[in-house]
Order: C-alpha cells, then structure tokens, then sequence
C-alpha cells in the first residue's frame, strides 16, 4: 500500500538506480553553493569587517549613540545577499 501520493520518490524514499541518480544530483547542486567549503565563513568574516569599519566610523565621526541593531540587520542582509545575488549591501547615508 502507498502511503505517499504517487508512490515514492525522492531522495528519502527512493532506492537503487533512481535514488544513485538523485543522490549525485543533489550533492552537485549543494556543491556549488559552497557545501565543503568556508564559503560562509569566509562571507561571515568579510561582513564582520565591514560591520566593524562602519561602527568605527560612527565613533569617529562623534556619534555619542550608535544604532547596533540597523548595523547588524544590515550585516545579516549583506551575507544573504552576497550568497544569493553575489553582492553585498552598502551602508545608507
């Protein structure tokens, strides 16, 4: 009897030669977007210079208060971003 609509398939629910062949699909995709490499890591540490940089900013330029918050979305957004469409955002002025 088959529980799942339309039988199974999928990588879960799969075996033999199909599941061989989605097997080595998905690993290819997830290799491209970085699995096995620091490519989040290295994006995480190229934001968190920028973070840094635009705090400094802030203390040089007087500010007695600085907006944390703003600044760490604008972080979290940029390393999405660069990951996905390959560029990061700036600091609005």
């Amino acid at each position: 009897m088959d529980v799942i609509k339309g039988g199974y398939a999928g990588i879960v629910f799969t075996d033999g030669p199909l599941w061989k062949e989605q097997r080595r699909f998905a690993i290819k995709v997830l290799k491209e977007f970085g699995l096995g490499r620091n490519l989040m890591q290295e994006r995480v540490l190229d934001e968190v210079s920028h973070f840094i940089k635009d705090i400094r900013g802030e203390i040089e330029a007087g500010n007695k208060e600085i907006d944390f918050q703003n600044s760490l979305e604008l972080a979290v957004g940029s390393i999405i971003n660069a990951i996905l469409l390959g560029y990061r955002f700036g600091k609005v002025l």
